[in-house]
């Protein structure tokens, strides 16, 4: 355990540096070296971690996973599915808002790199599996309609908070509100798979 723990704190260490890096010299000016050396470990130990630089800025969408997963069995007992669902997305987005320009690095990594975008898109598929996880209860619990399609409501949602995000990160407007552009995109959504909402209730 301690030693998972240990291997653990390393990986965070490579990661925390290497982001310093990025921000102040931009991704494609920093070396692995670079980053080695401000960790004070040798080129081997870092691609035991990350196999190539790239995988670096895929692990912030790992962490995202991670922290999506914490949120969504922290809301299980929720009796509302859409106060769980807009925490959710409220956590993912507070873990993006005080670094604005870091999202835009890993954005175009990704269309850049055919691999990097390959995995991301996996990141995106699981993520919407989550989502439909917790629609699927809620329309089993009678709190959607019952004909929903969660699969595609999940792909539909999950849609708008990435389409956001990116908004967001190209913006040079620091009045861009990310959350308020999701949550009024969400509205429209819920409006449509929320039986009582179809009714005007």
């Amino acid at each position: 355990m301690l030693r998972a723990s240990r291997k653990q704190a390393l990986k965070d260490q490579i990661y925390e540096e290497a982001l310093n890096l990025f921000r102040i010299k931009g991704f494609n000016q920093v070396t692995v070296e670079e980053i080695t050396q401000a960790c004070g470990i040798a080129k081997g130990t870092f691609y035991n971690y990350f196999p190539r630089k790239e995988s670096i800025l895929l692990y912030l969408s790992e962490l995202q996973m991670a922290a999506a997963g914490e949120q969504l069995t922290a809301s299980r007992s929720s009796e509302d599915p859409k106060t769980a669902l807009l925490g959710l997305f409220d956590v993912l987005m507070s873990r993006y808002t005080s670094d604005r320009e870091l999202v835009r690095i890993m954005m175009m990594e990704m269309i850049r790199s055919e691999p990097a975008m390959a995995e991301e898109l996996r990141v995106m598929d699981r993520f919407q599996g989550m989502i439909a996880q917790q629609l699927e209860a809620a329309r089993t619990g009678g709190k959607l309609l019952s004909s929903l399609d969660c699969a595609n409501a999940a792909a539909v949602i999950s849609g708008v908070y990435f389409q956001t995000l990116m908004a967001w990160a190209s913006s040079t407007h620091d009045a861009f509100d990310m959350r308020k552009r999701f949550k009024d995109r969400f509205e429209l959504v819920w409006h449509g798979i929320h039986p009582t909402e179809q009714q005007g209730g």
